[in-house]
């Protein structure tokens, strides 16, 4: 797989929580927790440090942008 899309599968399936998470805090349907474990995130600080990482803000920021 890290051949056909440039990273490994656990990096992908993240990759695609942290963006289903955006949509969902753009769209106001929750809380940042709420938003971290309903696309399967167990730990909360984990996910701030893999969002910032993908969008360079924090996923607050974007709560309250929206």
């Amino acid at each position: 797989m890290k051949a056909i899309i440039g990273c490994s599968a656990s990096e992908f399936i993240r990759q695609y929580r942290i963006k289903k998470a955006n949509e969902y805090l753009k769209a106001g349907k929750g809380s940042v927790s709420e938003m971290a474990y309903s696309v399967g995130f167990n730990n909360l600080s984990y996910f701030t440090k893999s969002f910032k990482e993908v969008y360079k803000i924090n996923p607050s920021e974007v709560q309250e942008m929206s």
